[in-house]
């Protein structure tokens, strides 16, 4: 099998430094949704490089978004969704936000595809314990993997193709080279969501934004929930809670926020990055956001403001009724 042939099986897009999105999904941009859009359920998602000011500097989008549709084996619809915005100071961020998606999407296909309902299980009292072991290992051979291609491949960073002295020397032939790759390398926050039919649970490593909803007697309850990662910002500065190859199982499981319906009709979660959370006056409180078009939307209205936060930003959204 040739070098070309192993990558592909990876799932990597060798000519875009892109990851191949999972079966049934299609890739728009810096989002993955669902490769049908027939669904009477509301959601979407957007991942916009940002405000002028990102555009003349060159920087790249490392923002990701994902809004998506899957079945269980009793043909349940689950409504997933979220955002990862690769670290600015790590090395092929890019990537390594899509490998987060790729875990928690690759997590919960399998417990679909093995009857597990995601929320039952983590309800039980050993439930996040499990539900973190197996991300955690899933994430962790993704990213040894990529890594493994891209020192087999001697692979550089688009931005770093020009200036690559640096690079070669501190992550390939350092004698600490490894140790700094996996300290370096793929970092990303991940702000995701499942919303099945009767509730739903979030995977909240890092900072950004986020919102859960609830219709009850017909009237729009919303709710800003705490991110586990602003608990650590008076403990250390720059990336904190972030997904990484050194990711402990107790930091995952501190991070899942169990998302009960209650008496709600309808549940509905927004998520974003932290360069929407940044933005003063981003609105998000208090904005329905209901569908990809709106995302964008959304997005393009806020990069165009003076006060726009100079970072990529990302958001994602989903709505769906509970049954009884």
């Amino acid at each position: 099998m040739s070098d070309n042939e192993a990558v592909d099986s990876l799932g990597y897009d060798v000519d875009e430094d892109d990851l191949l999105p999972p079966p049934q999904v299609i890739r728009q941009g810096r989002t993955w949704v669902s490769a049908s859009a027939a669904t009477t359920d509301s959601m979407g998602c957007d991942a916009h490089v940002g405000p002028e000011a990102v555009v003349k500097e060159g920087k790249e989008n490392q923002d990701f978004a994902f809004a998506l549709k899957r079945q269980d084996q009793l043909g349940q619809d689950w409504l997933l969704m979220g955002v990862a915005d690769g670290v600015t100071q790590a090395v092929w961020q890019k990537r390594g936000s899509q490998h987060a998606v790729a875990a928690f999407l690759a997590v919960l296909d399998a417990y679909f595809q093995e009857g597990i309902d995601p929320l039952t299980l983590l309800l039980e009292a050993e439930g996040p314990e499990r539900f973190s072991e197996v991300f955690a290992a899933d994430v962790t051979r993704r990213l040894q993997a990529d890594m493994d291609y891209l020192v087999r491949e001697r692979r550089a960073p688009r931005m770093l193709r020009s200036r690559p002295d640096f690079y070669y020397s501190y992550y390939f032939f350092s004698p600490t080279a490894e140790h700094k790759r996996q300290g370096h390398w793929f970092l990303t926050t991940l702000l995701a969501a499942a919303l099945g039919p009767k509730g739903g649970f979030a995977l909240l490593i890092g900072d950004g934004f986020a919102r859960v909803d609830r219709c009850i007697a017909g009237q729009w309850q919303r709710q800003t929930l705490s991110l586990p990662a602003e608990n650590l910002a008076h403990v250390r500065k720059g990336p904190g809670l972030v997904v990484n190859q050194r990711m402990q199982v107790s930091t995952i499981r501190s991070c899942i926020e169990i998302l009960p319906a209650g008496e709600a009709t309808e549940l509905g979660v927004v998520l974003a990055t932290d360069g929407v959370a940044k933005t003063s006056g981003h609105g998000l409180e208090e904005r329905d956001l209901l569908s990809t078009e709106e995302c964008q939307a959304y997005l393009r209205d806020l990069v165009s403001r003076p006060e726009a936060c100079p970072d990529n930003m990302g958001v994602a959204c989903a709505r769906r009724r509970i049954w009884r």
